[in-house]
């Protein structure tokens, strides 16, 4: 009967995220972000894992800012994020004859770009930087968008 109730306080401690260890928070990192969401880095502790999974669940999503630091925090580096909707990012039409009139942006200017009165995307380019892939940048940025946002990543290696 011992080693039964050896079992059930091991089984009690992968109940809780708190406690789980080993394979039992490996699972429970997949059911909370997908199969290879957040995946254990090689030789991390389940101390460290358990952490991460913690502020990944815990981070600030649907909004630019957060997709910014999911960017940044998988590449060490700011990316450029374009919302075809934000004035900001887009600036108004011009030339190159008159850069100033749109902002520097416009026909012929390196920096072009469009903007949309139709909502639900997005353009993020970045270097791939410190992130593993640029799969793994994808990921990073659909865990925080918000759903039915469309993000058109470029990624530069």
């Amino acid at each position: 009967m011992s080693n039964f109730w050896l079992l059930l306080a091991q089984v009690q401690k992968q109940m809780r995220l708190a406690t789980m260890s080993g394979a039992f928070l490996d699972m429970a990192a997949e059911d909370y972000f997908g199969a290879g969401g957040l995946s254990r880095q090689a030789l991390e502790s389940d101390d460290t894992y358990r952490k991460r999974i913690v502020s990944s669940i815990l981070a600030p999503k649907n909004t630019r800012s957060a997709v910014v630091s999911a960017v940044r925090n998988i590449t060490s580096i700011e990316p450029n994020i374009i919302e075809p909707m934000n004035a900001a990012d887009c600036h108004a039409f011009g030339a190159v004859r008159m850069a100033a009139c749109g902002g520097g942006y416009g026909w012929g200017s390196d920096n072009l770009r469009y903007g949309s009165s139709k909502g639900g995307h997005f353009f993020l380019e970045t270097p791939r930087g410190k992130a593993p892939s640029a799969l793994a940048i994808c990921n990073a940025v659909n865990q925080v968008k918000a759903a039915g946002v469309t993000a058109w990543v470029k990624v530069e290696d």
